[in-house]
């Protein structure tokens, strides 16, 4: 599932292509966790690898709640 989908179709000679863009919900989920941990961090020595592993169980998390609505 994409954050910002946008669906592009372009037509040439009678052949078309189609492209999906946008950034995957989770990663965008995680982006922003790991930017709200970042923001409270107020330790220069903090572990990125544990924020970020941290972000990206929170996202799936969330992902995990919009297959339940």
């Amino acid at each position: 599932m994409k954050a910002f989908p946008t669906n592009i179709t372009q037509s040439t000679g009678g052949d078309a292509w189609q492209t999906d863009y946008g950034m995957d919900l989770r990663d965008y989920f995680a982006i922003r966790f790991a930017e709200v941990q970042l923001n409270l961090i107020k330790d220069e020595q903090f572990d990125a690898l544990e924020t970020f592993k941290t972000s990206y169980k929170l996202a799936d998390i969330m992902m995990k709640a919009r297959e339940q609505k």
